[in-house]
């Protein structure tokens, strides 16, 4: 199979996202601190892949070395995502 290399302009920005919920993960939650997600996800673990919700996540905080790296490696020159501050 052949691919078609695309050219983008000088300048270009290429750029991915994510929000925290999808980097953090439920680590140090409280039941009631469930999001809408957290609860659909309690309710319907079966519609995630391989059963995998927000408890997982991505773990960027302790994989964000490569996943930088990851990112590098296909082009992507902006990255953008949100960080949750846990109020005690």
């Amino acid at each position: 199979m052949a691919y078609k290399r695309y050219h983008l302009p000088e300048g270009f920005i290429l750029g991915a996202a994510a929000s925290a919920w999808q980097t953090e993960g439920w680590s140090g939650k409280k039941n009631y601190q469930d999001s809408f997600m957290d609860l659909w996800y309690k309710s319907n673990p079966e519609l995630w892949y391989n059963g995998y919700g927000p408890a997982i996540a991505t773990d960027f905080y302790n994989r964000y070395h490569e996943d930088v790296k990851l990112m590098k490696e296909i082009g992507i020159n902006a990255y953008r995502t949100s960080i949750l501050q846990k109020k005690n």
